[in-house]
């Protein structure tokens, strides 16, 4: 998603195309800016979310899904404009950086998370190349230390 999110960023074609997960990063922004993000309620995930398998509970991302019949309608047309001078003007200051917070999470899912969503913590924070096709890339870490409410050395070009 990484070099497909690049390529598209960077492309001068006008029909230049995103590939990858757009759910993962339409979800990732939700959690992170306010900029053209659904409202929805804040209330705890109920109870009957959760199935008998410890792999079957609800995600973070559950929350964004819930109410999608209140707000789907409610659509921006012609927002583009709009939403990139609101990131011209965002500011560090302005981000979630650690939306998946100990209590946060207890407060959206008091009966917890699906066992899916820290599997494999450990190699969240790796620092080996990632292999994708016929590509070898550095996985950079230091540059998301902030989400995973590390450090992160501010870095100038």
């Amino acid at each position: 998603m990484y070099r497909a999110l690049c390529d598209a960023c960077t492309k001068k074609e006008r029909l230049a195309t995103f590939v990858g997960c757009p759910l993962q990063l339409q979800l990732w922004s939700y959690e992170r800016f306010v900029i053209g993000r659904p409202i929805v309620d804040q209330f705890p995930y109920p109870e009957e979310w959760y199935g008998e398998p410890e792999e079957d509970g609800p995600t973070m991302g559950s929350m964004w899904c819930r109410r999608r019949s209140h707000w789907a309608h409610e659509q921006a047309h012609n927002a583009y404009e709009l939403f990139r001078s609101q990131f011209d003007y965002l500011h560090p200051d302005n981000m979630v950086w650690t939306p998946y917070s100990h209590l946060f999470i207890q407060a959206c899912a008091p009966f917890g998370l699906s066992s899916l969503c820290s599997r494999d913590e450990e190699y969240w924070i790796t620092k080996k190349s990632l292999i994708f096709d016929i590509y070898v890339e550095e996985y950079s870490p230091h540059h998301v230390m902030r989400q995973f409410g590390r450090f992160q050395a501010h870095e100038f070009a």
